[in-house]
């Protein structure tokens, strides 16, 4: 009986597919917000958020960081120099 055997192979599809799509990349360790797949700088770290907004990841909102290329620039820096 063919029936039994495409039901089988579409609800197999099915599982596979909802597994791929909610695969660990889109999981939100850390509860901020941001998966890895969306963004997230560090998964395991509530504080470091998106990278759109923190595009060094270093903790500093881009919008306040002198340079948001370089992680190791001070982040106390006021003149930026």
């Amino acid at each position: 009986m063919v029936w039994p055997r495409v039901r089988h192979a579409v609800a197999s599809t099915y599982i596979l597919l909802v597994i791929t799509a909610c695969g660990p990349d889109w999981r939100d360790a850390d509860k901020d917000g941001v998966s890895i797949r969306l963004g997230d700088c560090d998964d395991n770290d509530p504080n470091l958020g998106d990278r759109d907004l923190d595009a060094d990841c270093d903790g500093v909102l881009t919008e306040d960081d002198c340079d948001d290329s370089d992680p190791s620039m001070p982040n106390n820096d006021a003149d930026c120099d």
